[in-house]
C-alpha cells in the first residue's frame, strides 16, 4: 500500500502485507504508467525485503522519463498510447494499436 499526496504526488506510508519474500519474483500490475514514480519507490522496497525479480505489466505505457526503470528486470506494454523506439532488452511491447 502507497499513499499519495495530491497536492504534491509525494508518494509515503509504504507497506507491504507479505511476511516472506526473499527469492520470490513480484509482478507488479497497471493500467497506466507515465513517469513511473510509485513503479519505482515500490520496486526499490520490495528488493530491500529481498525480492529477486520485480516484472512491470502496464496496458498503457506513457514512459514520459523513458523506457528504463530503475528496479525493473522485465516491463511489458502495449502500443496503445504511442509506439516505442530505442526499447531496452527487457522491454516487451505488444503490438495492438492496428486492431483500435
Amino acid at each position: 500500500m502507497i499513499e499519495r499526496d495530491l497536492k504534491t504526488g509525494q508518494l509515503t506510508n509504504f507497506k507491504v502485507f507479505s511476511e516472506n519474500l526473499q527469492n520470490k519474483t513480484c509482478f507488479m500490475i497497471d493500467d497506466i504508467i507515465d513517469g513511473g514514480g510509485t513503479f519505482i519507490v515500490t520496486a526499490a522496497a520490495l528488493k530491500k525485503l529481498g525480492v529477486k525479480k520485480i516484472v512491470l505489466v502496464v496496458s498503457h505505457g506513457i514512459f514520459s522519463r523513458g523506457c528504463k526503470l530503475e528496479q525493473a528486470d522485465e516491463i511489458y506494454t502495449t502500443d496503445s498510447y504511442k509506439e516505442f523506439s530505442g526499447a531496452t532488452d527487457n522491454f516487451t511491447v505488444f503490438t495492438i494499436s492496428k486492431y483500435l
